[in-house]
């Protein structure tokens, strides 16, 4: 799979969810070794983040933004800006155990690309409701 094949199946996974929930379309980010399609929105937004070199599909939630995604995890005043989505559901305590042995099963091989999008993209749209209001618990 090339990486324009990779961005259009992250795409079709996750830019119809964005819409409805009211994020920008999606703004794509690449180099050597991850793609990055930043979905952004207040008072959070998203980041699908495609590991090239071991193949794995992650979504983080970031503080808003427009336009850029945070770099690291945290800020230059050791503040949280940018979480792993199944970290902040089991913050939370929302769950997703089994969804996660789910997608661990699946890294590594590109073949499952479509099925990894598809599974994180229903963590989205389950959670992000809950996330987005309870957003002050997880970016204190």
């Amino acid at each position: 799979m090339n990486s324009q094949e990779i961005i259009d199946a992250v795409k079709e996974a996750f830019d119809p969810i964005a819409r409805d929930l009211g994020l920008s379309d999606s703004t794509v980010f690449t180099n050597n070794f991850s793609i990055s399609l930043g979905y952004f929105g207040q008072p959070i937004s998203l980041e699908i983040q495609v590991d090239k070199m071991d193949f794995f599909i992650y979504a983080l939630v970031f503080r808003g933004g427009e336009g850029l995604i945070p770099k690291g995890y945290n800020n230059g005043s050791n503040q949280r800006q940018k979480a792993h989505l199944q970290e902040v559901i089991k913050e939370l305590r929302l769950g997703t155990e089994d969804i996660t042995r789910q997608l661990q099963g699946l890294g590594g091989d590109y073949k499952n690309c479509d099925e990894m999008a598809s599974l994180l993209a229903g963590l989205v749209k389950t959670y992000w409701a809950n996330i987005a209001a309870r957003h002050q618990e997880v970016f204190r």
